[in-house]
């Protein structure tokens, strides 16, 4: 009786060790993918970009699915779709991987993405302003997006043609007077204009530089 009590449990051992192994080879291959973006997207530093996977065999159960993005920057996420965003430039390699818990396969899918650096905006004036007039001087103000200098030119008569352009060239492209130029650089500019006639009309261009 002993012989065979031993006998019966080495049959329900072996079935249980082989069962997994069985039900693994019964089910069709997991594979992973991810969805977008396409591999060799490029996008800019510190940008949120969108990551969306999927995942189609095993056991075709969605809840026995478990996700995981490795970033290619030392970090990584669970989840099937995952947002992220690189703090520094160059090509991050993006892995996601799956595995189905209720059949014990794994499969990954991989995608390069290159960061570059944002392009840097253009300096832009803005709000320029006349104030503090007086019958020999005004304060010209503009604002602008980064620190830069300040200068004024100006005259009595126009200098821009028709279609807007302006008549000569630099320094001060055909204006008659011209402050000298402040390196100071600031976001919030005010030049002093002295000098000036009374109830005398002028005309000024504001210019700044970094």
């Amino acid at each position: 009786m002993k012989n065979v009590i031993n006998t019966l449990m080495g049959v329900v051992m072996a079935v249980a060790i082989i069962a997994p192994s069985l039900a693994a080879a019964q089910s069709p291959a997991l594979v992973a993918s991810i969805d977008s973006p396409a591999t060799g997207s490029t996008f800019d530093v510190n940008e949120t970009i969108s990551f969306t996977g999927s995942a189609t065999g095993g056991s075709g159960v969605e809840s026995n699915y478990d996700y995981n993005w490795t970033w290619g920057d030392g970090t990584q996420d669970a989840g099937q779709n995952e947002t992220h965003s690189y703090t520094a430039s160059g090509t991050k390699t993006v892995t996601y991987r799956v595995t189905d818990f209720a059949t014990g396969q794994t499969d990954t899918d991989t995608i390069s993405v290159t960061i570059g650096e944002a392009d840097e905006e253009d300096l832009l004036i803005t709000n320029v302003r006349v104030t503090d007039i007086t019958q020999s001087s005004a304060i010209v103000r503009w604002t602008t997006n980064r620190p830069a200098t300040s200068r004024v030119i100006y005259d009595t008569a126009s200098r821009r043609a028709e279609n807007g352009d302006t008549i000569g060239s630099a320094p001060n492209y055909g204006y008659s007077n011209s402050t000298s130029r402040d390196d100071n650089k600031v976001t919030e500019h005010a030049v002093t204009l002295t000098g000036l006639s009374a109830n005398t009309q002028y005309f000024f261009r504001v210019l700044s530089a970094e």
